[in-house]
């Protein structure tokens, strides 16, 4: 499961509910929020929000994964 957590920044959160274990994905600086699961389950996709602009980004959801910025736009 992937939640997000924090104020006022929120930062994406992988969850195994089996085993109750949690760890918060490695992030870029800003504000995520709407994490969706790939159809394969191996990686996450998710909005970013900084003072440049907004952000489409991808990351595995294996620990330690650095995110990929897919499509960067300026406010």
């Amino acid at each position: 499961m992937a939640a997000l957590q924090g104020y006022p920044d929120q930062h994406i959160w992988i969850y195994n509910l089996q085993s109750g274990t949690g760890a918060r994905m490695r992030s870029l600086p800003g504000s995520e929020g709407n994490p969706v699961w790939a159809t394969d389950v191996r990686s996450v996709y998710y909005a970013l929000q900084t003072a440049e602009g907004s952000r489409v980004v991808r990351q595995s959801a294996e620990s330690g994964s650095l995110p990929e910025v897919l499509y960067s736009s300026s406010e």
